[in-house]
């Protein structure tokens, strides 16, 4: 009784006193995401601090029916959790697309509970206009907030976050490897946790010093001989 209470509430949304905060810049960017993938459903995530959702990452439909459901594979999310890490921002919501217009139903209630997201958004495309909800784990409607933030920083959020700001051209061979004028952007494109974890140790330290790699484990928090593979990767 008390699942389908909850379930319930998502046809009739509540609203607690909390309001989700996003870009208006950000808002046009994921609809027009939305409306590039008609007829199909598309989705990703949204990284931010609390509830302000600062940056959304598209993520691919791996559902056999996508004009009717929308699924993530893992790896894809790990990546996305990787960025979120490397901005100093963490995953808060993860969002679907509703192309033919309806509103969330109970199988977007249960679509977020399957999920580790603390929020649901749902955008129901309903042709020249979009309708978006914002759902926590209780089925109860979050309102949505546009903030009127510039959209250069929305645009360099991410780039701002981890201190980018041009990488240059950059190539990809037929074997894969990353080939850039840039040697900083060769690092970057490159980069897995371990990778981000020893860069961000070795940037923290004076210009003059080079640590040894048992440092650079212990200050890192990570094994000598990973360390040593992250160093032959970063040459």
């Amino acid at each position: 009784m008390r699942k389908e209470n909850k379930e319930a509430s998502v046809r009739f949304p509540r609203q607690k006193d909390r309001n989700m905060i996003i870009a208006a810049a950000l808002r046009d960017l994921v609809e027009t995401h939305v409306r590039l993938g008609r007829p199909l459903e598309v989705g990703g995530v949204f990284l931010g601090e609390a509830e302000r959702l600062m940056f959304f990452v598209p993520l691919p439909n791996i559902a056999q029916d996508k004009n009717r459901e929308y699924l993530t594979h893992i790896d894809h999310l790990r990546v996305a959790d990787l960025i979120a890490k490397m901005s100093g921002l963490q995953i808060i919501a993860g969002m679907h697309s509703h192309p033919n217009g309806t509103v969330v139903s109970e199988a977007d209630l249960r679509w977020l509970r399957g999920t580790q997201h603390q929020y649901g958004v749902v955008v129901a495309d309903k042709g020249k206009e979009m309708e978006w909800f914002c759902l926590n784990k209780d089925g109860v409607n979050q309102p949505v907030m546009w903030s009127e933030e510039q959209h250069e920083m929305v645009a360099l959020l991410l780039a701002r976050k981890i201190g980018l700001t041009d990488l240059g051209r950059v190539m990809l061979t037929p074997k894969g490897e990353v080939l850039s004028e840039n040697p900083e952007a060769r690092t970057l494109l490159s980069l897995d946790e371990d990778a981000w974890k020893v860069r961000s140790v070795l940037y923290g330290l004076e210009k003059w010093r080079w640590p040894t790699k048992t440092e650079i484990a212990k200050l890192s928090g990570i094994s000598v001989d990973r360390v040593r593979k992250v160093m032959k990767r970063m040459k």
